[in-house]
C-alpha cells in the first residue's frame, strides 16, 4: 500500500506531467494516486484535467470530466477553468455549446465564479480564451472584470487593446491607465508612454 510520501512524489511526478500536456504518463499515475489519497479525488481529478488543458485535447477531458462526475466527486470552480481552458486552446468547433451540454452546471455559475474564472485565465495571460469565456457566457461586466482585462492585455504587450478595453470603464482608473502604459512600454513606445502617463 502506497505511503503518504509515496504519494507525494507520485503526485508530483503526475503534476509534472500535467504541466506539460502528457497525458499518457499522467494518466498512469492517476489509479494510483486515487487509490492512495482518496480524500484528494478533486485535485487529482484537476490534475489530470490541466494535462487535457495543456495538451488542448477537449475530448478527452470531457471524458476525464465525465467519470469524475461518475465517481462522485464534486466539481470546484478550478474545475470548470481547466475544462474552459481546455476547451478554448483545442480548436474545436461550437465548444461553448458542447461545453455546456457536458457540464450544466457552468450556466448556474454565479457571477462571482465567473469573475473569478476570467481573472484566472486574464492573469495567465490567456487574453484569448479569457474573450472567448465572455462570449460563451454573456457574463455582464464589472470595473474589476474589465480592469482585469485592461491588465491582461497590457502584460501580454497588446495594448492597443488594453486601451480599448480602458475606454469601457466609468470612469477609468489609476491603475488600468498605468496598465497601458506600462503596454506600451513593453514594446519600447515611449512616446506612448509618457502619454498615458500625464
Amino acid at each position: 500500500q502506497d505511503s503518504i510520501g509515496d504519494y507525494e512524489q507520485l503526485f508530483d511526478k503526475m503534476n509534472q506531467h500535467a504541466e506539460v500536456g502528457d497525458i499518457a504518463s499522467a494518466e498512469k499515475c492517476l489509479a494510483r494516486c486515487l487509490a492512495a489519497m482518496p480524500q484528494k479525488r478533486r485535485m487529482i481529478h484537476n490534475t489530470m484535467l490541466k494535462a487535457c488543458a495543456n495538451a488542448g485535447a477537449f475530448r478527452r477531458a470531457v471524458l476525464v470530466f465525465s467519470k469524475m462526475l461518475a465517481d462522485g466527486v464534486t466539481p470546484s470552480p478550478r474545475t470548470f477553468g481547466k475544462l474552459l481552458t481546455c476547451a478554448a486552446r483545442s480548436g474545436e468547433g461550437r465548444w461553448q455549446q458542447r461545453l455546456m451540454q457536458v457540464a450544466p452546471e457552468l450556466s448556474r455559475l454565479d457571477g462571482c465564479s465567473w469573475g473569478a474564472l476570467l481573472d484566472q485565465l486574464a492573469r495567465q495571460g490567456q487574453t484569448a480564451e479569457a474573450l472567448k469565456l465572455i462570449q460563451a457566457t454573456g457574463m455582464s461586466l464589472d470595473q474589476k472584470s474589465i480592469g482585469t482585462m485592461v491588465t491582461a492585455f497590457a502584460k501580454a504587450a497588446q495594448p492597443e487593446e488594453a486601451q480599448q478595453w480602458l475606454h469601457k470603464m466609468s470612469p477609468p482608473d489609476l491603475e488600468a491607465y498605468n496598465s497601458v502604459a506600462h503596454g506600451f512600454a513593453k514594446r519600447g513606445q515611449v512616446e506612448e508612454v509618457e502619454k498615458w502617463l500625464k
